[in-house]
C-alpha cells in the first residue's frame, strides 16, 4: 500500500475509520502500517475503529500471524485508553503508574504521542529506569539518559553497565548536565575485556567540578598526581574510593586530607598481593590524613611497604573513630599494634594481610582490648593454634573470620574456636593447612554460621 499523505489528525481518524471497516479494501496487515506511520495522531477517538479493526482481523480465517496482529491491535487499544487515564489524572500521579511499567511498556507508550513520550521521559521515570535496566545499558545510552535527568539526578551507578568503556567525553557530559550530582560510582576492572574508567586527567578535572558530590568511586589508573589534587574542589564528599591508584603519592594524600567531611576512605592499587612497586605513600601521607581527618570512620590503606609504626601512632593518636581499618604491606611491629588496641576501641572490621608475618599469636594478644570487633582478616600471619584462643576468647562479637595463606594454624586449633565461639556467621579460608571436612562437624553445631568458603571473596567488608 502508498502511503497515505496526511495533513491532520482529522484525516487520520477518517482513514482509520474507513479502512477498518468490512468493505475495506485496504488489509488488515497494512492498515497496522498505517497506524505506525502515523502513530503520533492515534488517540481515544480511534478505540471503535480498532475494535472494528480487531472484529475484521479475527473472521480471515487464513491470515497470516493472526494472533500476533489481534495481539498487536490489542495493544495499541490499550495505549490509548491508558493514554486517555493519564492525561485526566494529575502528572504527579501519572508519573508514579508509568513508573511501574517495564522498559517493553514505556518503549510503547512513548510512541503514542507527544504528551505519553514527555511523562516517559520524565527525570523521575529516567531515575528508575537506570536503576533497573543500567547493567543493559551502553555506556553511551546511559550516560545521554543521565543527561536527560539534568540537575534532578541526584545518584549514578555505572559498575554494572553492560559494554563499553567510561570515557572523558562521557565524564564532561555529566558534569556540564548534572550539578547536583550526590553520588557517582564509575566501573573499574581486573579484565582488559571487562568495562572500566578509561579517564584521563581531563575526565578527573571535570569530575571535580561536581561540587556536591558526597561519594565517589573511581579507578584512577591514567590520572597524573598533579591533577589528582583537585580533589579539592569536592568539599562535600564524605566516601572516597578510588581504584588503581598507583600513581598515588605523599602530596596526593595531603589534598584528601583537606575534605574535612570524609568519613571513609578507601584506597586500592589492584595488582598482585605481592606487588606494591610504583607506590609513594609513607608516613608522611598518612599523617597528613591522621591529622585533618579527625572523623574517618572507615580507612583502607593501599599496599605499600612505607608504612611504619610512626604512621599507626598519629593514626591512632588522632582518628579514635575509627571503625574499620585495612592494612596491607608495611613495617609494622608490636608498638604499632599496641597503639591500635589502645586508640581505636571502636573498630569493628580489622584487615592485617601482607604484613611479612609480623601478625603472630602475640599480636592478638596485644589487640584483645578491641572488644568491638566483628570481622578479622588475617593473611600471610604466623598465628597458631594459640592465637586463635585469644581471638575466641577477646573478641565475643565476631561474627566473620577470614585466614589466607596461614600454614601454622590446624584443623584441631580451628575447632576449639569454634566449639566455643557460637556467634561466627561467616568462615573464609584460603591456603591453609586443612579442609572442611576437617572441621565439618563442628561448623554443622555452629547454629549462627551461615556462609562458609574455600575462597577468600574479594568484596570488602563483612
Amino acid at each position: 500500500m502508498n502511503p497515505v499523505e496526511l495533513k491532520s489528525a482529522e484525516q487520520f481518524h477518517q482513514t482509520l475509520e474507513n479502512q477498518s471497516m468490512d468493505n475495506s479494501r485496504v488489509s488488515v496487515k497494512d492498515t497496522l502500517e498505517f497506524i505506525k506511520d502515523n502513530i503520533q495522531y492515534l488517540n481515544q477517538t480511534d478505540a471503535k475503529a480498532l475494535q472494528n479493526l480487531r472484529a475484521r482481523a479475527n473472521k480471515i480465517d487464513l491470515l497470516e500471524d493472526k494472533l500476533t496482529i489481534i495481539e498487536r491491535i490489542d495493544e495499541l487499544a490499550q495505549a490509548i485508553t491508558n493514554h486517555a487515564t493519564l492525561k485526566n489524572i494529575p502528572k504527579e500521579v501519572a508519573i508514579q503508574i508509568i513508573a511501574l511499567l517495564d522498559k517493553e511498556d514505556l518503549n510503547n507508550l512513548r510512541q503514542v504521542d507527544k504528551h505519553l513520550n514527555q511523562l516517559v521521559y520524565d527525570p523521575s521515570i529516567i531515575v528508575i529506569f537506570l536503576k533497573k535496566y543500567m547493567n543493559e545499558l551502553s555506556a553511551e545510552l546511559a550516560i545521554n539518559l543521565a543527561c536527560r535527568c539534568g540537575a534532578q539526578l541526584k545518584e549514578l551507578d555505572l559498575r554494572v553497565i553492560k559494554k563499553e568503556d567510561i570515557t572523558d567525553k562521557h565524564l564532561k557530559q555529566l558534569a556540564k548536565n548534572c550539578p547536583q550530582l550526590k553520588i557517582l560510582r564509575l566501573p573499574y576492572s581486573f579484565y582488559a575485556n571487562e568495562p572500566s574508567t578509561r579517564i584521563t586527567d581531563e575526565g578527573f578535572i571535570a569530575i571535580t567540578q561536581l561540587s556536591k558530590l558526597q561519594i565517589l568511586e573511581i579507578n584512577i589508573d591514567r590520572v597524573s598526581p598533579e591533577s589528582l589534587k583537585t580533589i579539592t574542589n569536592l568539599k562535600e564528599l564524605q566516601s572516597l574510593e578510588i581504584i588503581h591508584a598507583n600513581l598515588f603519592n605523599d602530596d596526593t594524600m595531603e589534598s584528601i586530607a583537606q575534605l574535612k567531611n570524609l568519613k571513609s576512605l578507601i584506597i586500592d592499587n589492584i595488582t598482585s598481593d605481592y606487588d606494591n612497586r610504583n607506590i609513594h605513600i609513607s608516613d608522611k601521607g598518612l599523617s597528613s590524613i591522621a591529622n585533618s581527618l579527625a572523623n574517618l570512620e572507615h580507612l583502607y590503606l593501599p599496599k605499600s611497604a612505607n608504612f611504619s609504626d610512626d604512621g599507626l601512632l598519629v593514626l591512632a593518636n588522632n582518628c579514635s573513630h575509627l571503625k574499620t581499618l585495612s592494612l596491607n604491606f608495611g613495617n609494622f611491629t608490636e608498638e604499632g599494634f599496641t597503639a591500635i588496641a589502645n586508640g581505636m576501641k571502636d573498630l569493628q572490621i580489622l584487615s592485617l594481610r601482607n604484613l611479612n608475618e609480623r601478625v603472630t599469636d602475640i599480636t592478638l594478644q596485644l589487640l584483645s582490648k578491641l572488644n568491638h570487633l566483628q570481622s578479622l582478616i588475617l593473611g600471610n600471619c604466623k598465628v597458631t593454634d594459640e592465637g586463635f584462643k585469644y581471638i575466641a576468647k577477646h573478641f565475643p562479637h565476631l561474627k566473620s573470620l577470614s585466614l589466607m595463606y596461614n600454614w601454622t594454624v590446624t584443623s584441631q586449633g580451628l575447632k576449639i574456636f569454634l566449639d566455643t565461639h557460637k556467634e561466627l556467621q561467616k568462615l573464609q579460608l584460603y591456603a591453609v593447612d586443612f579442609t572442611f571436612p576437617d572441621i565439618k562437624d563442628e561448623t554443622d553445631k555452629n547454629p549462627n554460621l551461615e556462609q562458609i568458603s574455600s575462597k577468600i571473596n574479594i568484596l570488602r567488608g563483612m
